[in-house]
């Protein structure tokens, strides 16, 4: 025997259910604290900067593709591996957790 449910549940591509109004769905789905692409991709030539290092350099020192980086930083390639971000960080003496978090976490005090 089929089974019949006999409430229908909202979905957020619908606009109305009922007489209820549902919200517009986000661009994002939470308020994450992780860093854009691009945001990391600033901190990273940053560094590079302050130390006078060049991507092409600083790829074939880290024994990787001589574009990996440039690629990276200009757009080219969008993501990195988490031991080439590693790496990078510990290079340039950056904090992971600060490399790829932007926002600082709210202590909130209970009363």
């Amino acid at each position: 025997m089929a089974e019949q449910h006999s409430r229908s549940f909202p979905t957020a591509q619908e606009e109305k259910v009922g007489n209820f109004q549902l919200a517009a769905p986000a661009e994002k789905s939470d308020k994450s604290a992780m860093a854009t692409v691009d945001e990391i991709r600033q901190t990273i030539a940053l560094a590079m900067q302050r130390k006078n290092e060049g991507p092409v350099e600083v790829a074939l020192d880290m024994e990787l593709e001589r574009n990996h980086l440039r690629d990276f930083l200009e757009g080219r390639k969008q993501s990195l591996k988490t031991e080439v971000m590693l790496a990078i960080a510990e290079r340039y003496s950056i904090p992971f957790k600060d490399l790829i978090i932007t926002k600082r976490r709210v202590v909130r005090r209970i009363a």
